[in-house]
């Protein structure tokens, strides 16, 4: 059994956590093309839930959206190793010892690496989600980690006590 303070995650709150973070990270997807593409985007989207007509190549869009998310979720990830997601859920990224793993080390290898494999396999196959689904299939393991975790060397652990800032 693990000590408390660095209890793995259940499927359940990880699930969830994912959930709201999904559900943000929709919201800023359509500010970024909104911010980029302005009404012709936000007419064609609640028009149709087809195709928006947003050219492929067109990166401005997917930029701003990303810098949506690191001024949302950057701050407490930085801070705590938490998402929205992750805060509600009371959850956070430990590194393999319990403690806070670098931001670097989270927006790089635990975000940056999958997030950008997820872009080029929409680009160039079409095949959106299918790192998502890749990424997803080893926390059915015994160790409860995605790839994502096992590439940042990092799990999910539950929080106890206050969510106060942790040291790196």
């Amino acid at each position: 059994m693990e000590p408390e303070e660095f209890q793995t995650a259940r499927l359940a709150q990880r699930f969830w956590a994912a959930m709201i973070d999904g559900i943000l990270e929709f919201m800023l997807v359509a500010a970024g093309y909104l911010v980029i593409h302005g009404s012709e985007f936000a007419e064609r989207l609640t028009n149709s839930f087809e195709t928006i007509g947003v050219p492929e190549t067109d990166l401005r869009a997917p930029v701003v959206t990303m810098l949506f998310w690191l001024l949302l979720q950057g701050y407490p990830l930085h801070l705590r190793g938490q998402t929205i997601g992750k805060m509600a859920m009371k959850i956070r990224i430990a590194d393999l010892r319990g403690g806070k793993p670098s931001f670097w080390r989270i927006i790089f290898l635990r975000y940056g690496v999958v997030g950008l494999v997820g872009v080029i396999l929409e680009t160039f196959a079409g095949a959106l989600g299918l790192i998502a689904l890749i990424d997803v299939i080893p926390i059915f393991g015994k160790q409860r980690r995605c790839l994502h975790d096992y590439l940042a060397r990092t799990r999910v652990v539950v929080v106890t006590g206050s969510l106060r800032p942790l040291r790196t």
